[in-house]
Order: structure tokens, then sequence, then C-alpha cells
């Protein structure tokens, strides 16, 4: 009896992993973790040049 959840649960688990997978490689998701992937390269803040250090006095 045991045996026989163990392995409904692995396949259960299996299952849910290949969906997760399906979702992440499908085609309707590239333009979104496209977007997602270029953001974090994009320099939208203005930095001083001082890095944080004040100077006026």
């Amino acid at each position: 009896m045991l045996s026989t959840i163990h392995g409904i649960w692995t396949a259960l688990l299996l299952f849910v992993f290949i969906v997760i997978v399906a979702w992440a490689f499908s085609a309707r998701r590239r333009d979104s973790f496209d977007r997602a992937a270029r953001s974090v390269l994009q320099d939208d803040s203005p930095q001083s040049s001082g890095h944080g250090v004040r100077t006026d006095g």
C-alpha cells in the first residue's frame, strides 16, 4: 500500500515538473521573459559621480 502511494506521489510530482517546464519554455511566455531579462541590464536611474559621498560641507 505504501509503495503505491509513493508511486502516485512521484508520478504527480513528475507531471507538475513537466507542466512547469512547458510553461516556462512556451512561446507565449518568451516575450515576457525576454523583457524581464533585459530590464536587469537597463540603467534607468542616474547615478552621481560621488557614489553617495556628500561634499557640501
